[in-house]
């Protein structure tokens, strides 16, 4: 027998979620270094008698908690924890180096545009430069038409290093505002499953994996880039899970899905009895809804198709790893197809 374990952090999925609910994809990661999911709920004693013994406990305010780290840079990542978008063709810094002609004129390679800077009346060209080896920088102070690519007033033969603001098609930007609102995210985290022999557990091999599916997912506004230099910058993604309502929710908000999925499991491990739905109103021509229920207490409805034609006239059989629910009246029948050859009908039926 298999023992089971999760290793490796796996990948991530995220589309964004309009106001009317529509999903458009985000971003996928599948550079991740390190990934959690956190489930925690409050849990209170509730005790009486005599010692003040607990007679019960309440559990509330469940919450549940995601951080993704990847290593890589994405736009979509920034977008999605301060809630705007990139725009194209920004202003942004150019550096670029010119010797001055006879006449002490440097030709830029783009037009400078202006900013508006804080506290004053007017926008203003931003442009200084050093001479070519030299840290000593300088503002740009000499007459300049808007427009133009012209500066002048330089020494003549001299190479100069300038920066100055432009127009560039290769930039996008984005303002942080003071009101930040991240986007509302529906997330999916795949991580994988090994198993390893009982008897020597260290041979793991892939057997699966874990799906985390969160329908609403908020990121925290946090953005906190360190850099470094001598290491890369790795961008976090902290958030938690929003709950939504869903057919009518009897056992409260939903906020997260887990899925377990084991390559060699079949259909019919761990099942320990085969009905019909008692409710099932015996109708010529009607789906019969067969249910399976399982060693752990779950039900579910079985892939069946087979129609219901006469009250005494159905049967169910399981060969070759196959179950099949047939009806006598006109033969017609269905399987669920297994690469089993040992089912073992007895007992299982009922």
């Amino acid at each position: 027998m298999s023992k089971y374990f999760l290793g490796s952090v796996g990948s991530a999925e995220a589309f964004r979620v309009d106001g009317e609910g529509k999903k458009r994809f985000m971003f996928r990661s599948s550079t991740l270094t390190s990934s959690g999911v956190n489930v925690t709920s409050t849990q209170d004693q509730i005790r009486a008698g005599t010692g003040a013994p607990i007679v019960f406990t309440f559990n509330h305010d469940t919450s549940v908690e995601l951080t993704l780290e990847d290593v890589l840079w994405r736009s979509s990542y920034i977008e999605a924890k301060l809630g705007g978008q990139f725009a194209a063709n920004a202003t942004d810094y150019q550096s670029e180096s010119h010797v001055a002609d006879a006449q002490g004129k440097i030709t830029l390679d783009k037009a400078p545009v202006t900013a508006q800077l804080p506290c004053e009346d007017d926008p203003a060209y931003i442009i200084f430069y050093a001479k070519k080896g030299s840290d000593d920088w300088k503002m740009y102070d000499g007459d300049f038409e808007a427009g133009s690519k012209e500066l002048s007033g330089f020494t003549a033969g001299s190479e100069y290093c300038i920066r100055y603001l432009a127009n560039d098609e290769q930039a996008r930007e984005l303002w942080v505002t003071s009101d930040v609102l991240p986007q509302e995210l529906y997330l999916i985290i795949t991580t994988p499953l090994y198993a390893g022999d009982s008897c020597n557990v260290s041979n793991g091999k892939p057997a699966g994996h874990i799906t985390f599916e969160v329908p609403r997912f908020r990121l925290d506004p946090n953005l906190d880039l360190a850099f470094a230099m001598s290491s890369n910058i790795s961008i976090s993604l902290n958030g938690s899970a929003l709950a939504y309502t869903s057919d009518c929710n009897v056992n409260g908000s939903k906020l997260m899905r887990i899925v377990e999925c084991i390559t060699d499991r079949k259909w019919y491990d761990g099942l320990e009895e085969i009905y019909i739905d008692p409710n099932f109103e015996a109708k010529a021509g009607e789906v019969v809804p067969v249910y399976g229920v399982y060693e752990n207490g779950s039900s579910t409805l079985m892939d069946n198709s087979a129609t219901y034609n006469d009250a005494a006239a159905f049967t169910f059989a399981i060969a070759d790893g196959k179950l099949t629910v047939t009806c006598a009246v006109n033969n017609t029948s269905d399987s669920m197809d297994t690469t089993a050859s040992s089912v073992d009908a007895a007992g299982l039926l009922s």
